[in-house]
């Protein structure tokens, strides 16, 4: 591979793009040509087809990352380690909290919203 197209791929910004259409593009195929063929002739209702769809669905973007990212940095995958798990979770549990607070809030001052 030549300097240039190395230096061009690892550009931040084009990894960025390339690793979300990667993952999306893995998701779509499974999403399209496996889950949903195989949850329609199960015969599940539409809301536990919905639920194992989204399942599903997150743990083959967390699988796509782990290995998109094994061999594109070649490099340990550590953001999603267990011992990192809580701090984050709550990290982002207290941030969604807060940003949606903050939206009803706006909402309620503005008048759109009731209590």
């Amino acid at each position: 591979m030549t300097v240039s197209i190395k230096k061009l791929l690892y550009f931040p910004i084009i990894k960025i793009i390339l690793s979300i259409s990667i993952c999306l593009a893995i998701l779509f195929v499974v999403k399209t040509f496996i889950t949903k063929p195989i949850l329609k002739n199960i015969g599940f209702t539409e809301t536990i087809s919905e639920a194992i769809k989204n399942y599903i669905s997150a743990i083959v973007l967390i699988f796509t990352y782990f290995v998109l990212f094994r061999f594109y940095e070649k490099r340990r995958i550590t953001e999603l380690s267990p011992k990192k798990l809580p701090k984050q979770f709550m990290g982002g549990f207290v941030l969604g909290v807060l940003s949606l607070s903050l939206v009803v809030l706006l909402l309620y001052l503005m008048g759109y919203y009731r209590i």
